[in-house]
């Protein structure tokens, strides 16, 4: 007799992002089946990862106020999850696990990072399964323990992990320009929620050009397109609501939108300039990704599935607009009012969501 595989079910999303500044963090606590979030900003003290040691040489954290603060905030606020509790962090870089198109990959953190602290913190209150590496003198590699068979028991609380900035950029495009870091963490949340959004943000690939875009809309009639790189599938789908007019204005806003955020990288910059014209021209926007660290067991989740009378087709995963069963969080941070910013020498008093 066999039993059938469960998966774990997850309701809470913990989100770390970059703070104002280079002593801060933002961080959101969401839960999906409350539909409730709270997100704040925490001042660290900060210190490299070489100080983060016991007296015996293993891994450890002084007990100094900002930690209490971080670790108070979360633990409250994710009091009465039912389920599984996923993080996601913002870190410096992501690299390749390996040369393959659909490997994982592994994030890299500067060594005196203050979000390095807050992973190490949770990590100890073993609440994600993460391992540190020294890249070199300045970096510390968090390698992905999940790909390992003896920590394969690991992964559904293995963390994920978008570069800097991303999720503000995301936050830009989904409530207009000029978001806090607060409303970036609760972005990034959604981030942790949605395997597309995830996919799409920490893909390798390159996607749609403003080429393809006028290209396609100049086909009056509804279809979608795909384009597949590096392991992730991108995919267009045009509607009756899609605009075809002023299509001699995309490669202009295309390449605004790029220098824009060219902060993010390349890649990363032209994915929100593909994103704006999806918002502009109404298009709708998927991807789907064939690497090996996204899916967390669930074959749902997978670049193909398995449907009825053994057809297989490919999954689709909505970037944007968001799904639907997240409008409530746009409605939510479109009447937000912030925390204030807790001190790294401040006993945190806020009360929960």
């Amino acid at each position: 007799m066999f039993r059938k595989k469960i998966i774990p079910v997850v309701d809470t999303y913990v989100s770390v992002v970059k703070g104002p500044d280079d002593n801060s963090v933002s961080i959101c606590v969401m839960n999906v089946a409350r539909k409730t979030f709270i997100a704040q900003t925490f001042e660290l003290i900060k210190a490299h990862f070489d100080t983060f040691k016991n007296s015996d040489g293993s891994l450890g954290l002084p007990a100094t106020p900002d930690i209490f603060n971080i670790m108070g905030f979360i633990e409250l606020n994710i009091q009465g999850s039912r389920g599984l509790i996923k993080f996601l962090f913002e870190v410096s870089g992501l690299e390749p696990y390996n040369e393959k198109p659909d490997c994982a990959l592994c994030p890299l953190v500067k060594a005196d990072e203050v979000v390095l602290k807050v992973i190490v913190l949770i990590g100890l209150s073993k609440r994600i399964a993460a391992r540190f590496f020294k890249y070199d003198d300045n970096t510390i590699l968090l390698e992905n323990v999940s790909l390992t068979p003896e920590y394969a028991y690991c992964k559904p609380v293995m963390p994920r992990y978008i570069a800097h900035n991303v999720a503000k950029a995301y936050a830009d495009i989904l409530l207009g320009p000029g978001q806090s870091t607060d409303q970036a963490a609760v972005i990034a949340a959604l981030i942790a929620k949605n395997v597309g959004a995830y996919y799409f943000w920490t893909s390798r690939g390159r996607v749609q050009s403003s080429q393809d875009l006028v290209y396609d809309l100049q086909n009056s009639e509804p279809k979608e397109t795909i384009v597949f790189s590096a392991g992730e599938d991108y995919n267009l789908s045009y509607s009756t609501l899609t605009k075809h007019d002023n299509l001699n204005k995309i490669a202009l806003e295309y390449a605004v939108t790029t220098k824009k955020y060219e902060h993010l990288g390349t890649n990363n910059a032209i994915k929100v300039a593909l994103m704006q014209i999806c918002k502009r021209w109404g298009i709708e926007l998927f991807c789907t990704s064939l690497r090996e660290d996204v899916d967390d067991g669930d074959k749902d989740l997978q670049f193909y599935k398995i449907v009825k009378d053994n057809k297989i087709t490919r999954n689709r995963f909505l970037v944007y607009p968001l799904p639907a069963d997240d409008n409530w969080v746009i409605s939510a941070l479109q009447n937000y009012t912030p925390l204030p910013p807790c001190k790294a020498i401040q006993s945190n008093t806020n009360h929960g969501a």
